[in-house]
């Protein structure tokens, strides 16, 4: 009952002490930092999507090797024999959507929405770069007598493309769906 009272007491003296107008740049400052907030960049995104993707593509080298780079130190993956049997382009395709899906699916995740905004109006930019940042780095690994068709890096390329954007679309539905839901 005391705290009540002196809850009272106080906001009885707030209502009695004159105003005290805040410095003139601190709204400024203020308003600059909502906006910032609210409209984050493209790289700050692009940025934030990077990470994510180190995380979930180190994640799925555990379980699939991409041209030949796994971390468990084995190349022999029943997911992967199992993409085997896809046939050579359809097995690199499956590859790139199942490297790329995992990142999807975490950014529709753990973005905020304001992010997702920014991603959704520059999508095919942003997952592009990711892909080919992806393959350039799956490359640097080749040994020069080792040379990846053209053909299969495309179809790799097409795969990462359709997997990331495809499962980040779905995963964030299904997110907003559950949002929309408990909500209620």
């Amino acid at each position: 009952m005391k705290q009540r009272r002196n809850w009272a007491k106080e906001f009885l003296v707030f209502l009695k002490s004159s105003p005290i107008t805040p410095p003139r740049g601190a709204g400024d400052s203020l308003k600059r930092y909502v906006h910032a907030d609210l409209n984050p960049s493209s790289w700050a995104v692009f940025c934030k999507l990077v990470v994510i993707h180190f995380v979930s593509g180190a994640l799925t080298l555990f379980m699939c090797p991409q041209f030949g780079v796994a971390f468990n130190g084995s190349h022999e993956h029943a997911l992967l024999n199992f993409f085997r049997s896809f046939g050579d382009y359809g097995c690199t395709l499956v590859c790139g959507a199942f490297f790329l899906a995992g990142t999807g699916l975490f950014a529709a995740l753990l973005l905020r929405s304001q992010d997702i905004r920014v991603l959704r109006k520059s999508k095919f930019l942003q997952w592009g770069v990711l892909v080919l940042i992806s393959i350039g780095f799956f490359l640097s690994f080749q040994e020069q007598e080792q040379s990846i068709p053209l053909g299969l890096a495309a179809a790799w390329l097409v795969g990462g493309l359709l997997g990331g954007i495809s499962t980040f679309r779905i995963s964030y539905e299904l997110r907003s769906r559950v949002q929309a839901r408990i909500a209620l």
